[in-house]
């Protein structure tokens, strides 16, 4: 069972770094059908209407620096796992792949305030004097993810320190 739900992680966080990478390039080509999935998900009192194709595509970009360490994450995840589903699960490359998978998460997350505020500013450059918005958001999703990547990380050193008992039993039979 555990090995099932091994493959189940290491092809499902593939399947979905290739959604944000086709997503991404579709959103690229078709940059209003970006901006409404903005105008959709922003909780800001922007002036849409005022909202040009440049700054659609600075939005576009920003958004993409900040997925991207997340993306990367997810082929590290998928790394991990897939040592898992070979039998590998001490091993010091599983080890490695969690602890880039952490820093990847918390580097997201940090991210996170920086690009809501990139975002903001972007949106609301064409705003009226006195207008123009600066949105920083911090909440409790990004406190769960600096918990989820301090825990992951805290699971890569137990695989660490399980591959140094496992040399040692090895070395002592």
């Amino acid at each position: 069972m555990i090995l099932f739900a091994c493959r189940i992680v290491a092809w499902g966080s593939l399947v979905c770094l290739a959604a944000i990478v086709g997503a991404a390039i579709y959103f690229a080509a078709d940059i209003q059908a970006f901006g409404r999935l903005a105008q959709q998900g922003a909780a800001l009192p922007i002036q849409w209407a005022t909202v040009e194709p440049a700054q659609l595509y600075a939005l576009w970009l920003s958004t993409l620096i900040y997925l991207t360490p997340g993306a990367i994450a997810l082929w590290f995840l998928s790394v991990a796992f897939r040592r898992f589903v070979s039998g590998a699960w001490f091993d010091p490359a599983s080890s490695i792949a969690f602890r880039r998978f952490a820093l990847l998460l918390l580097l997201q997350t940090g991210l996170q305030p920086i690009h809501s505020a990139m975002s903001s500013v972007v949106l609301s450059m064409n705003h009226p004097p006195g207008q123009k918005i600066l949105s920083i958001t911090l909440g409790t999703n990004e406190l769960k993810s600096i918990g989820l990547a301090l825990i992951i990380w805290v699971i890569a050193e137990l695989i660490r320190r399980g591959r140094s008992l496992e040399e040692e039993n090895e070395a002592f039979v």
